[in-house]
Order: structure tokens, then C-alpha cells, then sequence
């Protein structure tokens, strides 16, 4: 998280039966638009995908939230498998932790066969991202626009390495919710290092992740109607030597990782 992250959230209560879930559901629709309008009004821009606790699709009970989970494995799909990835970094912020842990075992492994099904959604997903670097091995600068000319940290190295991470240790069978991206590197490299290619491309991506977090933060961010925006550009010939082969040595190694997914879980 930046200082000019957006915010995203969902609220989850627990089942309640005939005229009390009514009140319930009641109570939390006015909490999610109070919660959410004043969190803008401090700055935190509002999700654009919506993922808010004033939508009601990220409201529910414990059995709605366990019942969405199952959709999301059972109907693949773009979307549906990126709300799945939203579920895999959900952490519990304020109130009964207990409902986030009994939601967080839906995510545990699924039967073997939907799991190699769940794991190949997963992989496809990953695939629809933007290269940090061409065929010559220099980092791609965006084209057209205002941002012309510059990186984008954000979408062609920093974003990726969190999804491989996440996406990656969820296939692995970690299933723990609440680790942060250096957390999930550290806990793959622990259990790949049968899969040299696999391990290799991980310990890549490790060692250039404090630099991709610190270039994230050079891509400084800005006011629009109070509201704090970051466009995730830098410009790479504000950055020094070494910051700009450990962005170089990021996206090698977030090819390679793709790479191995894309072999085991789509053209296995």
C-alpha cells in the first residue's frame, strides 16, 4: 500500500434468519455508504471496479461469502477468477476476525480436479498483463498520451510480482490470508526448491522486489478533487544504474515465472 492507494473493501457479518437478517442487511447497506463516503472524504479514492462496502455485492452473510467463493471456482471466468484473487488477499481489518478465518477455509484446497481447473484460471489471468521489456532486454516506455515516454512501474512490474506471488503460493497449497508480497516470495522459495526453474525465477523476482517497492514509491502521486491518484509512471532516466537492472532483472524473471505456469497449467 502507497500513500495514494485506493480503497477497497466488503463487509461480512454474520447469518442471521427471517426479520433479523432483514434488519441486518439494513443496518450494514447505510454502514457501507457511511464508511466508504468518509474514507473519501479523507483522500482514499473510491476503487473504480467498485469493490466497496457500499455495493452489495461486497456485502453478505458468512454462508453468501462461502457460497460467492464456490461460484468463483465452479464458474471461471475474468472476472469471476479475479474476485477469487480479491478473496486470496482479503484481511480482516476491524471487528470478529473468526468470520474472515471460517470464510478464509472456502479458499482452502478444493477437490484435486477443480483445483488443476481453478489453478489453470488462475495462470490465464496472469497472462493479460503489459511487458516491462522488449526482445532487446531495454524496459517498454509508454508510447502516446501525457505519459509518454515513461515507465509504468506499477502494471508491468510491480502489480505482476504480487499476483505471481499470491496466485502461485494459493496453487502451492498456502491458503494463509493476511502475507504481504515479500511474505509469500519468502514462503515459496521454501517450498519450490524441488522445481529448479520454478524456484529460480522466484528468487529473481525476490531479490529485485525492494527495488521494484522503491521505484513504485518514486511514482509520486497527486491531488484530483481532494482525492489522492498515483499514474504508477517514473521516468527511467531519473533512476540510477543499479534501479534500473533490478527493474530489467524483475521483468526477466516475471517472464520466466509465466512461463513455467503457462507450461504446467496450460499446455501440460
Amino acid at each position: 500500500m502507497t500513500p495514494w492507494s485506493d480503497q477497497d473493501h466488503g463487509v461480512i457479518w454474520e447469518d442471521e434468519h427471517g426479520w433479523l437478517q432483514a434488519r441486518v442487511e439494513a443496518y450494514f447497506t447505510v454502514w457501507g455508504e457511511t464508511f466508504t463516503s468518509l474514507l473519501t472524504q479523507l483522500g482514499f479514492a473510491p476503487c473504480s471496479g467498485k469493490v466497496l462496502a457500499n455495493n452489495r455485492q461486497w456485502q453478505g452473510s458468512i454462508t453468501e461469502w462461502k457460497n460467492n467463493t464456490g461460484r468463483w471456482m465452479q464458474e471461471r471466468g475474468w472476472e469471476n477468477t479475479r474476485y477469487l484473487t480479491m478473496a486470496m488477499d482479503m484481511r480482516a481489518v476491524y471487528g470478529q476476525s473468526e468470520l474472515a478465518k471460517r470464510w478464509s477455509h472456502s479458499l482452502e484446497l478444493p477437490p484435486s480436479s477443480l483445483r488443476e481447473n481453478v489453478a489453470s484460471a488462475l495462470t490465464a489471468n496472469l497472462l493479460h498483463r503489459k511487458r516491462a521489456h522488449n526482445s532487446f532486454g531495454k524496459l517498454i516506455r509508454e508510447r502516446y498520451g501525457e505519459e509518454a515516454g515513461r515507465f509504468d512501474v506499477k502494471y508491468r512490474t510491480y502489480v505482476p510480482i504480487a499476483q505471481l506471488a499470491r496466485n502461485t503460493s494459493w496453487i502451492v497449497g498456502n491458503t494463509e490470508q493476511g502475507l504481504s508480497t515479500k511474505e509469500r516470495l519468502s514462503w515459496l522459495l521454501e517450498h519450490t526448491i524441488e522445481d529448479g526453474a520454478l524456484h529460480a525465477a522466484i528468487h529473481e523476482a525476490d531479490q529485485a522486489w525492494e527495488a521494484v517497492l522503491e521505484c513504485r514509491l518514486k511514482a509520486e502521486g497527486y491531488q484530483e478533487q481532494l482525492q489522492w491518484q498515483s499514474t504508477g509512471m517514473i521516468d527511467p532516466d531519473r533512476l540510477t544504474p543499479a534501479l534500473k537492472d533490478s527493474l530489467k532483472a524483475s521483468s526477466h524473471a516475471i517472464t520466466k515465472w509465466l512461463k513455467w505456469l503457462e507450461r504446467r497449467y496450460l499446455h501440460g
